[in-house]
């Protein structure tokens, strides 16, 4: 039996149909069926089961090629950026790691590795008129694990300083929020300001010692 029907009243015709049909979107599991079926109503015929191999004159399906290849467009980004949300949404916190790095390669379009060895010193006025990522580093697998590398697949020519579009500024804002919150929780502080000053805000300038050191030299006479 074949979809509920004897396999000897199946036509070409309603097989060729269903191939057609299912190589417009899943074109590697219509080849599969398609072969399965030839397979099976081949050694129907060859039983003596069947008096017609009912394959002959189904259409092949080819192989897809990279002219096939379409890129995808906003509104394939965005819609993957729902489903992934969606996806993740049920018994998760609000804050999920792997909406924030697919919304950061869309957005950028960063190979996975150069998204993955991002850092926050790497974002330039990020809450600024004209937000701005620099992509400089990249992950690559070893057998001691991963390893962070000062340059980017291509090499040093590769650096590169790319615009953020709204949504991925949103989710990175939304990151730092709920990192401050964790921290802050962590910490044991009341509420996420004191943990900012503190800890996430810190000037990160180092104070400007050169003066002591021309003294120095000028008391040594050099």
């Amino acid at each position: 039996m074949l979809g509920g029907r004897a396999a000897a009243e199946v036509t070409t015709v309603e097989i060729d149909d269903l191939v057609a049909e299912l190589g417009e979107v899943y074109t590697s599991v219509a080849r599969d069926i398609r072969n399965l079926l030839a397979q099976s109503f081949r050694l129907g015929v060859q039983q003596r089961l069947l008096a017609v191999d009912p394959m002959v004159g189904v259409r092949t399906i080819r192989r897809r090629t990279s002219g096939d290849v379409k890129a995808p467009t906003a509104r394939d980004g965005l819609d993957l950026l729902d489903h992934t949300k969606r996806a993740l949404a049920p018994g998760h916190d609000s804050f999920q790691p792997l909406y924030l790095l697919v919304a950061l390669l869309l957005g950028t379009g960063a190979r996975v590795s150069e998204g993955l060895a991002v850092t926050w010193d790497d974002f330039i006025d990020l809450t600024g008129e004209t937000p701005r990522l620099m992509i400089r580093r990249t992950v690559s697998d070893s057998p001691d694990g991963p390893i962070l590398r000062e340059t980017t697949k291509t090499g040093r020519g590769g650096e590169r300083v790319v615009h953020l579009p709204g949504f991925v500024v949103e989710a990175l804002v939304h990151a730092q929020e709920y990192a401050a919150q964790q921290a802050a929780a962590q910490l044991g502080h009341r509420t996420t300001q004191m943990t900012e000053q503190r800890y996430i805000a810190r000037r990160r300038e180092v104070q400007d010692l050169t003066s002591a050191f021309d003294d120095r030299r000028g008391e040594s006479g050099e």
